[in-house]
């Protein structure tokens, strides 16, 4: 797709504009859109919900972290463990550390998004599980969308900690005719999760405008 491909999607699908007006929502639209329709599909007749377009945005985040992994030169324990993930399934191995990331946040800090980790201080803590360089979890830190600055981790937007915890609390058995008839690879979304999303009155939070 060229920048005017992208740019029309956004006008001729129904609900885009109005996702569109939050701006990492456009920034991951333009991003994710052209991997995600088929060049054939008729604009009009797609749905897509916010849950599409985050699904689709993390898998192209962690498969771009996988090439990068896989072109880094590797101590032999990390190369043995990144070449055990990548034959089980890579992807799904960096979703669910982002979900368990997510749902840790918000049981162990009540939502708050920067996790402050020392590996002397939080030893034995929930947070060892996840920040420290052991069982692959620096692999894993290294694919999903998670910034560090000094001592302190969060996701790139707060929007993708809500994200996560959707995938926690719906899984992908409850996806809906919708959902089944989207031309993507890579679908996880469901009615629920979509509610719950979206949907503020369903977790308590959502994302913003200005976030």
């Amino acid at each position: 797709w060229v920048f005017e491909d992208s740019l029309q999607a956004v006008d001729r699908i129904p609900n885009m504009q109005d996702l569109a007006k939050n701006p990492f929502l456009l920034k991951i639209s333009l991003e994710v859109l052209p991997r995600l329709l088929k060049t054939n599909t008729k604009f009009s007749s797609t749905h897509i919900t916010r849950v599409h377009l985050y699904d689709e945005f993390v898998a192209q985040w962690i498969d771009r972290g996988k090439v990068r992994l896989g072109e880094m030169e590797l101590n032999p324990y990390d190369r043995g463990t990144f070449k055990k993930m990548t034959e089980s399934g890579f992807q799904e191995h960096g979703i669910a550390y982002l979900k368990e990331l997510a749902t840790a946040i918000y049981e162990h800090q009540d939502g708050n998004p920067v996790v402050h980790y020392s590996s002397r201080l939080d030893r034995r803590t929930w947070k060892e599980a996840f920040f420290s360089d052991r069982d692959g979890s620096q692999l894993l830190r290294e694919v999903i969308p998670l910034t560090r600055n000094g001592d302190q981790y969060r996701f790139i937007h707060k929007s993708l900690l809500e994200y996560g915890l959707s995938l926690a609390i719906f899984g992908p058995s409850q996806r809906n005719e919708d959902t089944e008839a989207m031309p993507s690879e890579s679908r996880r979304g469901s009615t629920s999760s979509v509610l719950s999303f979206e949907n503020p009155s369903s977790t308590g939070r959502t994302a913003t405008d200005d976030d």
